[in-house]
């Protein structure tokens, strides 16, 4: 499951699963595709996603697919938990 929503006018990944027998699958990169095409659809420049600072799983497949880590925006900016990355579309 993935969907994207506006945020601060900027398209934000807001959910991402996968179930763990599904993992290794390919299934979440696919999921990204589909978000990332429907952004890129929507004529945004950049996509962005928050996650918690504990699924390492999530960052390293972000950064493997040229996620950047960026400053917290909206109502992560004072969440100390909070991991923000952002990919240019």
């Amino acid at each position: 499951m993935a969907s994207l929503v506006m945020s601060d006018d900027l398209p934000e990944l807001k959910r991402l699963f996968v179930y763990n027998s599904a993992r290794g699958s390919g299934i979440a990169g696919r999921l990204l595709d589909a978000i990332e095409n429907q952004a890129r659809a929507a004529a945004a420049a950049v996509i962005r996603l928050e996650t918690g600072d504990w699924p390492t799983a999530a960052v390293v497949l972000c950064e493997k697919r040229g996620y950047r880590h960026s400053p917290r925006f909206s109502d992560y900016v004072d969440s100390a938990s909070s991991v923000c990355m952002e990919l240019a579309l």
